[in-house]
């Protein structure tokens, strides 16, 4: 059944990476980006209410405080994800942002370890390594083709592997001291939290940008 739901879960992976593809094409600003993911956000919770009402599990709506915690946490490293995410495709190859996400893999090992104690085995190590090796090859391989990369190009791409490393350890907490707590609820909280952490930021950004005579679009529009 594992094997099934990791099937599922990488091909989910693939179509939201090739849509989050296309999607970049359409962003011209960073705070385009925020109302494009405040979209998605949205969408997510609808469905994500839609999920607990159709298993009936509106009652898992009441999370304790760590759960809660755990979520806001979820959802703030998510909402730095999916910004950095979409901007980084839009301004490089999309492999060179995976390895980068495959890297943040080291952010949520490390923190397993000083948190939970969780033993990091040798082929986990050996992996960490070939990780190391495989962003090197490709930082190399972009640098051949496209020249030197920007200073705002690798911050955006460190960014999205910390954030992404981040939000995996928040499942960890969630998992490790909530055991008994429902998922879709954590997972709906997620998206919430996250949706308010991009509203807020993407007016800030919006105000900054206006005050660049920037050229903004309406929410609608894009």
């Amino acid at each position: 059944m594992g094997y099934i739901f990791l099937t599922i879960a990488l091909l989910a992976g693939v179509t939201k990476g090739y849509c989050g593809k296309k999607t970049s094409f359409s962003v011209t600003t960073t705070s385009d980006s925020m109302v494009m993911n405040l979209l998605r956000m949205l969408v997510c919770i609808a469905f994500g209410f839609l999920l607990i009402a159709f298993q009936g599990e509106l009652g898992g709506l009441k999370l304790n405080a760590i759960a809660l915690l755990a979520a806001l946490l979820s959802g703030a490293a998510s909402a730095a994800f999916v910004v950095s995410w979409l901007l980084s495709v839009k301004t490089g190859a999309y492999m060179m942002v995976e390895v980068f996400l495959l890297l943040g893999t080291i952010v949520t090992i490390g923190f397993c370890r000083v948190f939970f104690s969780e033993a990091v085995s040798i082929w986990q190590i050996v992996g960490i390594l070939l990780l190391l090796v495989s962003v090197y090859i490709m930082c190399t391989y972009n640098s051949g083709i496209k020249g030197k990369m920007k200073p705002r190009a690798l911050i955006l791409l460190l960014l999205c592997g910390l954030a992404n490393g981040t939000a995996d350890f928040s499942q960890k907490i969630f998992i490790k001291m909530v055991p008994d707590g429902s998922v879709l609820a954590f997972n709906f909280y997620t998206y919430v939290f996250a949706a308010a952490v991009l509203l807020m930021v993407c007016m800030f950004f919006r105000r900054a940008e206006s005050k660049k005579n920037a050229e903004l679009r309406s929410p609608l529009s894009i």
